[in-house]
């Protein structure tokens, strides 16, 4: 398994990395626990910057519509992306389906930064309103 998360109630956020290769059994786990825990409203950071672009883009399309059911079902938290540059063009279905819903989302190169906001999203009750652009991505 190359995708790994922690979901911590307590601090409402959820963690995931993606090292290698993805694989749907992979995505459907991750799923089935945000659903058992409730955590779909959760904030969320996500780094893939290890994560193996070549089979992350063929489970990417999957994840996108998975999401967006979801996101249809119940308030969406916001979500961070951690993503290298060859990452950040697999996912790029993913970006789009998740920003289509009603919730922030930003893509990040480091992941220091995407936390930061992620905290600045839930001092401000996880709207985009007053969101500094010096922590987006140009």
């Amino acid at each position: 398994m190359a995708l790994y998360w922690t979901i911590d109630p307590a601090e409402g956020l959820v963690s995931v990395v993606a090292d290698g290769a993805v694989t749907g059994a992979d995505i459907d786990r991750f799923l089935a626990d945000l659903d058992a825990c409730g955590a779909h409203g959760f904030p969320k950071v996500g780094n893939a910057l290890r994560a193996d672009a070549a089979t992350v883009s063929s489970e990417v399309l999957d994840l996108a519509v998975r999401f967006r059911e979801r996101a249809a079902a119940v308030a969406p938290g916001p979500i961070a992306l951690v993503l290298g540059a060859e990452v950040f063009r697999a996912f790029g279905p993913l970006v789009g389906a998740l920003a289509a819903a009603d919730r922030p989302v930003r893509v990040f190169d480091d992941p220091v930064r995407a936390r930061n906001w992620l905290e600045t999203c839930r001092k401000l009750g996880g709207g985009e309103a007053g969101i500094p652009q010096a922590l987006q991505l140009p």
